[in-house]
């Protein structure tokens, strides 16, 4: 009984670390985001995540869309 309540408590402790954690890097995303400008953001999506064989567009490129 004993054990089992330790554990209760451990696994208790452990979430709030994890929610804390994740609270601080939502703060931290949401700083970064608000910093970056419209085209950076967009440029972020361009960046290959590494599967497959996806072109890569250069700078400038495709600027006429964006400012439709």
């Amino acid at each position: 009984m004993r054990k089992t309540i330790i554990i209760i408590f451990l696994i208790i402790g452990t979430i709030n670390t994890i929610t804390a954690q994740d609270s601080e890097m939502d703060k931290f995303i949401k700083g970064l985001m608000s910093k970056m400008t419209l085209e950076e953001k967009l440029g972020q999506l361009n960046l290959s995540s590494g599967v497959g064989n996806l072109p890569v567009i250069s700078e400038g490129e495709g600027k006429e869309d964006i400012k439709r």
